[in-house]
C-alpha cells in the first residue's frame, strides 16, 4: 500500500463512512467545483491531474461532465475507481504522470488540480502548467496557502506559500491569470484563506 493510499484510507476510516468522507470533501471544495463548472464551456471535457481519491472528479462526472482523473499512484487510481463505481459516476481514472500525460490525447475545456502543485519546484510548476495550457482552454490550480505551518505537512515535501508567491510563479507561465479565489476547510483563526486558487487561460 502506498503512503498516499494509507493517508486517504485513514481519513475515510476517521470519517466513519465513505459517504461522510465524500460529503466533507465536497463541502469545503464547493468554490473550487463551482469554478471548474464556470470555465467548463463547450465540450464539457474535464481532466483532473493528481486526482487522489477522485472525489471531485467523481462528483463532476455525476453532474454529466466528461471527466478523466489521473494520478501517478496506482493505489490511488484503484481507490478512486472504486469510489466512482460505488457512486455510479462515469468518471474514468488512469495511471499517468502529470508532466507527460501519455494516456490522454483529447483537448479539454478545463484541466484542474487541488493540493498537487505545492509538491513541485517553481520551474516544474511553470513547465507543468504550460504543458496543461497547451491541452486545455483553462487551467485551474488550487493549493494550500501559507496559513499552514511546516508541522502540518501531510506528505512532507509541501511548500505552503502566500497568494503573492503563487501569483509570481504562475505569472511566468504562458497563460494569463483571469481569476483568483480562495476557500477554507475550517474557519481560519488568522483570517488567511486556507486554500488559494488561480484560473489561467490559454485563449
Amino acid at each position: 500500500m502506498s503512503k498516499w493510499s494509507e493517508i486517504y484510507k485513514k481519513q475515510i476510516s476517521e470519517a466513519n463512512s465513505l459517504d461522510v468522507f465524500i460529503d466533507e470533501k465536497l463541502a469545503y471544495k464547493k468554490k473550487l467545483i463551482d469554478t471548474v463548472k464556470k470555465y467548463c464551456l463547450g465540450s464539457g471535457k474535464i481532466l483532473e491531474v493528481g486526482c487522489g481519491s477522485g472525489i471531485t472528479s467523481t462528483f463532476l462526472g455525476q453532474l454529466g461532465y466528461k471527466v478523466i482523473g489521473v494520478d501517478s499512484d496506482p493505489d490511488m487510481v484503484e481507490l478512486a475507481t472504486s469510489i466512482a463505481t460505488q457512486q455510479k459516476s462515469a468518471t474514468s481514472f488512469k495511471i499517468d504522470d502529470i508532466k507527460t500525460l501519455k494516456t490522454v490525447e483529447n483537448h479539454f475545456d478545463v484541466i484542474f488540480s487541488n493540493g498537487v502543485m505545492e509538491h513541485f519546484s517553481d520551474s516544474d510548476i511553470i513547465s507543468i502548467v504550460n504543458y496543461h495550457l497547451s491541452m486545455s482552454n483553462y487551467v485551474i490550480v488550487s493549493v494550500p496557502s501559507d496559513y499552514f505551518s511546516n508541522n502540518q505537512k501531510i506528505y512532507g515535501d509541501e511548500r505552503f506559500m502566500s497568494t503573492n508567491q503563487w501569483h509570481a510563479i504562475l505569472s511566468k507561465t504562458t497563460g494569463s491569470i483571469v481569476k483568483k479565489f480562495d476557500f477554507d476547510y475550517n474557519k481560519p483563526i488568522t483570517g488567511k484563506p486556507q486554500f488559494i486558487g488561480f484560473v489561467l487561460s490559454s485563449l
